[in-house]
């Protein structure tokens, strides 16, 4: 049985090969709570300022949507002049002016 005997040696080894820089923290469990309780604030910051990204550009998206229909509403009326003749020969003034309603 010389593996097994060998076993908590090569387990040692394997160990301090993975965390060499941090041997003595890999079985902390107060640095881990406070590692893990770190990252957890971190995200959760990260999580707010996202959400407020999303927010912002919402009001964004929608301010623009706002100042489209505006836009478009004003182009319907300037495509009619004061004459009732239509400037865009696809309409006429009244489909414009029902069409602002």
């Amino acid at each position: 049985m010389p593996d097994v005997d060998k076993l908590p040696a090569r387990l040692r080894e394997d160990l301090e090969s993975t965390f060499s820089d941090d041997m003595d923290n890999v079985f902390d469990i107060s640095y881990m709570r406070h590692s893990l309780g770190q990252q957890k604030r971190d995200t959760e910051i990260d999580l707010k300022r996202i959400n407020r990204l999303k927010d912002k550009f919402k009001e964004v998206s929608s301010e623009s949507s706002v100042k489209l229909s505006e836009n478009s509403a004003i182009a319907v009326g300037i495509s009619c002049d004061s004459g009732g003749k239509v400037a865009s020969p696809r309409r006429s003034c009244t489909t414009h002016l029902m069409a602002g309603l």
